[in-house]
């Protein structure tokens, strides 16, 4: 028997009885799982021949069906009862003896399905027919479809031999066993034109193609040509260099052996492959036709040491994460590259958005953290300009948006949510993402924003409740940077507005609590203007458990709990030191209003005074 299947089990007495099922049904427990399961009472009642049934379920298998023990039969608040009304002796054989179920019986339940089905060329492009061999462990049989999806052993072709592949085809696969139990999977191959090759080239670790179209369940596979590094050094196109000084495309003396850092998130070059053709790449989804993504001819594409050589096309995903403060994601969100991590390029590739305008951003792989795209390409729609590795920029003609990238990860469209809402800064309203007071913004800074936001390289315990974190340099324009920490990811629960000027890379914090687990993040500011937030990093920290909050830090001084403390915070977070000039702009509305008190009391003693002077003279001249 297997999942599905209804088993019945008949309990013969030495004489005809009656069963009532009002108040409960009997039952026959069985030895299935580790603690039993019961075989429900059905028919019999007038006879001397009781049935029981039970379907089975995923989970359940057994060699030699039998009852658990002699008083397994139970009534479960039902009756049982002889012609005469008295209750029937619900004794059974003792399990195993001559009269058992197992002793008469070989009841065999085997719900186990064979292993997936395997097949000896992965779902893929490729430049030439495939011969398909298909397997499955503990499988009696295999059975194949190119027409549609299986679902019982009784459809499909029997496989026998190798299946030629020689076009672009989706290949469904169904394993089954004796008993009918069944396993399936789905292959999908794109064989591509002559001259459409994709080739690999050994010998200079190049991958030559001209246009690639697959769909959602396909990829490029470029495998057989990536090269990984081997002590900081790698080949690319038959000739050796060094990460940590590698010039090609837009990169030119550039450390690659540094960790690169996207959106907060960290990546370590350790692969490389590049890719060649007559013109520029072309990446299509036939599944996804309003987004196109173009690659330069001679691109090389840089990947951790993760990255399995595969780059998917781009295709619909969910706008999952935090957006940034003051937006939600939108409905266009697309996953472009690899799911195993971030891929770079040595120059920019293009993404195309088909009537998507307005705010666009990213989420790195990894992150839950989404960020907005803030620089806007130069130049024209048709020929923008580059943007900085590794970073991005976007550019739109009033119907599409373009984003010149130098990375692959998700993508979308950021819809502008109003601060009365309540939810910016995120998908929906159970956002822990700070808000800041945008019109104060707006009256206190002119200042350019840093660059290229710092990475956090470590954050680690240098003594009892203590932490110091260390960090790579942003990007000019810095004049300070900013610590945060949370007690969960992604959460900013306090904040040093200052702690340090552009040349600090080490920070110190003591007055930790033992046991709690401080979620870091560092950025830079210049002047009034905030930098984007560096990678988070964890540190369960142990010593004395403590109250109190580590010195320097303010509760809040990332968001704005209420209408007094707003523009606290927006000096504290936004302006992040002690710029009295700017200060004065913000501080003046913050006081306007706590001012009218003292202004109001000095008038009405004002009037007072003049009063008493005026009746005193008046009853000097009556004398």
């Amino acid at each position: 028997y297997k999942e599905g299947e209804e088993i019945n089990i008949s309990v013969e007495l030495s004489e005809i009885v009656n069963v009532s099922t009002v108040s409960g049904l009997p039952r026959l427990k069985i030895n299935l799982g580790s603690e039993g399961k019961f075989f429900l009472y059905s028919s019999g009642s007038g006879t001397n021949t009781l049935s029981f049934s039970y379907v089975v379920e995923n989970g359940d298998n057994s060699n030699d069906l039998e009852y658990l023990s002699k008083n397994a039969l139970e009534l479960n608040g039902g009756k049982i009862e002889d012609q005469a009304g008295n209750n029937v002796d619900l004794i059974l054989p003792n399990p195993g003896s001559l009269a058992s179920l197992g002793y008469n019986k070989n009841i065999i339940i085997d719900t186990i399905p064979p292993a997936l089905p395997v097949a000896s060329s992965p779902s893929g492009s490729y430049s030439s027919p495939q011969f398909i061999i298909l397997s499955s462990l503990g499988s009696s049989e295999i059975k194949f479809s190119t027409t549609q999806n299986l679902t019982g052993c009784s459809e499909g072709l029997i496989y026998l031999e190798p299946i030629n592949i020689t076009s672009s085809a989706t290949l469904f696969v169904l394993a089954c066993d004796a008993v009918g139990n069944t396993s399936k999977a789905r292959f999908n191959y794109n064989i591509l034109d002559t001259n459409l090759q994709l080739l690999s080239e050994k010998s200079g670790q190049t991958i030559t193609a001209s246009k690639i179209t697959l769909n959602n369940l396909t990829s490029l596979d470029l495998s057989n040509g990536v090269s990984s590094a081997v002590e900081g050094d790698i080949v690319i196109d038959g000739a050796s260099q060094s990460l940590n000084n590698f010039s090609s495309g837009d990169l030119t003396n550039k450390n690659l052996d540094e960790v690169q850092m996207i959106g907060g998130e960290l990546l370590k070059v350790e692969k490389a492959v590049k890719i060649s053709a007559d013109d520029n790449i072309a990446l299509n989804n036939t599944d996804l036709s309003d987004v196109l993504i173009s690659i330069p001819n001679n691109t090389i594409v840089l990947g951790s040491g993760g990255w399995d050589g595969k780059i998917y096309p781009p295709k619909n995903v969910s706008g999952e994460g935090i957006a940034p403060s003051g937006f939600s994601v939108g409905d266009v969100v697309i996953e472009v590259g690899s799911d195993l991590g971030i891929l770079l390029f040595d120059q920019p590739v293009v993404i195309t958005l088909n009537n998507v305008t307005g705010n666009v951003g990213y989420k790195p792989s990894g992150s839950t953290s989404w960020t907005e795209i803030t620089t806007q390409c130069s130049g024209d729609y048709d020929n923008p300009g580059k943007p900085d590795f590794p970073g991005e920029c976007y550019i739109s003609d009033g119907t599409n948006t373009k984003i010149y990238t130098y990375h692959f990860t998700t993508f979308g469209k950021l819809n502008t949510v109003s601060s009365s809402s309540g939810d910016s800064g995120s998908n929906n309203s159970s956002s822990t993402t700070p808000n800041v007071n945008t019109s104060a913004v707006a009256l206190a800074c002119g200042d350019t924003k840093p660059a290229v936001a710092p990475i956090l390289l470590s954050a680690n315990q240098t003594g009892p409740n203590e932490v110091t974190l260390n960090w790579s340099k942003a990007q000019d324009p810095v004049t300070y940077y900013l610590v945060a920490y949370g007690l969960s990811p992604g959460s900013f629960e306090y904040g040093n507005p200052n702690v340090g000027g552009a040349d600090t890379t080490l920070y110190v914090i003591q007055n930790l609590s033992a046991g709690k687990t401080y979620y870091f993040k560092i950025r830079a500011g210049n002047g009034c203007t905030p930098g984007d937030y560096s990678n988070e990093i964890p540190v369960v920290v142990s010593g004395t458990t403590l109250e109190t909050i580590p010195d320097g830090f303010v509760e809040g001084v990332l968001g704005v709990e209420s209408e007094e403390q707003k523009n606290d915070s927006v000096d504290n977070d936004i302006l992040g030191k002690n710029e009295s000039s700017k200060k004065a702009s913000v501080k003046i509305l913050e006081k306007t209003s706590n001012q009218t008190k003292p202004l109001a009391i000095g008038f009405i003693s004002l009037v007072l005074l003049f009063t008493f002077f005026y009746w005193w003279r008046n009853k000097s001249s009556l004398k």
